[in-house]
């Protein structure tokens, strides 16, 4: 039979972590209001020390699909989900 390691399949011995540092990639869909990308974006990334790498924000189409994206700088994984929970509490986030 086959003897090749499945890559899905690890090892018994095998431990996850649970709180660890990376980079992260966020995208947010909005409703368009005055300030949301600069100011709203910035106080809740400060207040959970997540630094911002960069944002990108294409022009509006119009549409309902508008979204931006937040790529952070290394930042814990436990900093990165309380800021995306007040992300998604604001009004002007659609998912």
């Amino acid at each position: 039979g086959d003897k090749t390691v499945s890559p899905f399949n690890p090892k018994s011995d095998c431990q996850y972590v649970q709180h660890y540092e990376s980079v992260f990639y966020l995208r947010l869909k909005y409703k368009d209001a005055l300030g949301i990308t600069t100011r709203q974006c910035g106080e809740i990334c400060e207040k959970y020390g997540v630094s911002i790498h960069s944002l990108l924000q294409n022009p509006r189409s119009g549409k309902s699909n508008d979204s931006f994206v937040i790529v952070t700088e290394k930042v814990s994984n436990a900093s990165m989900k309380k800021a995306v929970v007040e992300f998604e509490d604001c009004d002007w986030v659609k998912g």
